[in-house]
């Protein structure tokens, strides 16, 4: 057979290791050549992936720990892809998670067999989402189900018995045909795939048509089905912490329950961020820094500019699972707005489109398979009538996520200002009436909220509690088409001054992170951590009340998330 295989996830240099390591009170993922390395396992590391597969320790049984030598066992790099996580537990069972698979450890009799991954996914009524990756659904599962012939040929001699029974017949979807298997999937590439794809690309010969075997394991992880703190990269220099008793958890249920998110979006769930981190210029250190001290906060949602999959300071993110919601898609359409924007004006011509899908379709072949980037910023404020453009871009991003491997959506935010009795509730309602006016169901998989205080002097006067103003803006989006079921809400508080109005307190900004939370939300992500605005500023970065404000909040959604 002809393999062919896509580059390294992480291409990056030893130079950011040296950095991360000189930070202050830091605990540093990977380090210099010189510094104590792992042993290596079949692959190069930190250059390959920055997560390691290592023997050592043993079990609560008292059995050696030889996950490497299983994951050898079970043909490598080759077969199962390079590790994607550490070792963690789910209920008393040890897992680790690779780009094609996960391998369960058993301490009887000391071994690691294949999990059927497919099946989990089904269990934990994931099926819905990945039915955005053009993934049929879970039938009872049968040999049967090999009817098309070049699947069949590569199932028998490629991949059989590691992809376990057939559990869907062979899917036709767009350019594909795709069959699902209990431990894998299969594309048949009906046309000519594109050059970036997720998975790895066999023939059975040069004239045969390719198949591609994808990243299960990443399906787990884009399902948000691993334990966060599995996600963050560790050396591994201790093994007997690394594989067992240091090794993140998570409850039975983790797996045992149906999935709770919004409409399947399953990386917006549960989780917290903000704007700009480790975006403010300086250098690579700095903002690295502000990576570290954000994350360690708890937060794992950053809406940022794209920069690219190498860029150090992505790199220092995605080592502490920090997610990225690219903004690129709205900075186009601002940009083809231009000074329309200002005056609310803007319309966008027909050849102004053109230029916006082939502007889009080329960063969605830059970031398909950057697994930092998890959704698309599409709207803010509002610039004019660009519901097209919205729409466009959704579209695109919808066809682009039957090719990749996550199912990412489009976010569209809603400015306005807060309640105040020093203003007519008339004039503090009209920048988010005339806001909404850019909302559609069929261009806005999320909505994001951020009504903001203008006013000076104290903020005592300010409604942070939202008690009378998320109730109207949450039936303005309801009589426009939102669904709350199908569309999340992402809340965002404010954690800055705007210009000489009043600074929020930490008791305001707990208010109104709570206030979000106890209205739907199932993300919070706060305003800003470090924007690009210049001169003297209070925000995340740099305020400790601010900070503490929204810790606390924090601590009140999550009470609120884990009640349901």
């Amino acid at each position: 057979m002809l393999l062919s295989r896509r580059g390294p996830r992480l291409g990056q240099a030893f130079a950011l290791t040296v950095m991360l390591a000189l930070l202050a009170g830091r605990p540093a993922s990977f380090a210099s050549a010189a510094s104590p390395q792992p042993e290596l396992c079949g692959y190069e590391y930190p250059h390959d992936t920055r997560f390691v597969v290592e023997d050592g320790g043993s079990d609560s049984s008292g059995n050696p720990l030889q996950l490497c030598a299983e994951y050898t066992r079970h043909g490598g790099p080759k077969i199962l892809g390079l590790p994607i996580s550490r070792p963690f537990r789910v209920g008393n069972d040890l897992y680790q998670a690779f780009e094609f698979a996960v391998l369960r450890w058993r301490q009887e009799p000391g071994d690691a067999v294949l999990v059927d991954v497919l099946d989990l996914l089904h269990s934990a009524a994931r099926d819905g989402g990945l039915l955005r990756l053009g993934i049929p659904p879970a039938q009872a599962p049968t040999l049967d189900w090999l009817t098309d012939p070049v699947l069949r040929e590569t199932y028998l001699h490629s991949v059989h018995p590691k992809y376990g029974l057939p559990t869907s017949p062979p899917t036709p979807v767009g350019p594909y045909v795709v069959q699902r298997f209990q431990r894998g999937l299969m594309r048949r590439w009906v046309d000519p795939p594109p050059v970036d794809l997720p998975g790895v690309v066999t023939r059975l010969n040069e004239d045969a048509p390719p198949v591609e075997r994808l990243m299960v394991g990443d399906l787990l992880r884009s399902s948000a089905m691993i334990p966060p703190r599995a996600l963050v990269a560790d050396r591994g220099l201790d093994p007997q912490a690394y594989n067992w008793t240091a090794a993140p958890d998570a409850p039975d249920s983790f797996w045992a329950g149906a999935g709770q998110s919004v409409g399947g979006w399953d990386l917006l769930l549960h989780r917290a961020g903000a704007f700009d981190i480790g975006t403010a210029g300086g250098d690579d250190s700095s903002m690295s820094d502000e990576v570290f001290h954000a994350t360690s906060m708890g937060l794992s949602l950053a809406i940022n500019a794209y920069v690219g999959r190498d860029s150090e300071v992505v790199q220092a993110g995605f080592d502490r699972n920090l997610s990225v919601i690219d903004t690129y898609p709205w900075g186009r359409i601002d940009a083809a707005c231009s000074a329309l924007s200002r005056s609310q004006s803007c319309s966008l011509s027909e050849d102004q489109l053109a230029q916006l899908e082939a502007r889009m379709r080329h960063h969605l072949d830059v970031t398909r398979l950057d697994e930092s980037v998890v959704a698309y910023w599409v709207l803010d404020d509002r610039p004019g009538d660009v519901r097209s453009a919205i729409e466009l871009i959704h579209r695109l991003v919808e066809q682009d996520n039957l090719i990749g491997q996550t199912a990412r959506p489009t976010i569209c935010g809603f400015g306005g200002d807060l309640d105040d009795p020093r203003r007519p509730t008339a004039e503090t309602r009209a920048a988010f009436d005339a806001a909404i006016f850019n909302f559609t169901p069929t261009g806005c998989d999320a909505v994001a909220l951020y009504p903001y205080a203008r006013m000076t002097g104290s903020s005592d006067s300010i409604d942070w509690s939202m008690g009378e103003l998320l109730p109207y803006m949450l039936e303005a989006l309801r009589e426009r088409g939102w669904d709350p079921a199908l569309q999340p809400l992402v809340g965002i508080p404010q954690t800055f001054r705007f210009g000489t109005a009043s600074r929020p307190t930490a008791v305001d900004v707990a208010a109104q992170t709570a206030a979000y939370c106890a209205g739907g939300a199932s993300a919070i992500v706060f305003y800003a951590w470090n924007d690009s605005a210049i001169g003297p500023k209070a925000e995340l970065f740099d305020a400790p009340d601010l900070r503490q404000g929204a810790t606390d909040g924090l601590t009140a959604c999550d009470a609120l998330w884990q009640a349901g």
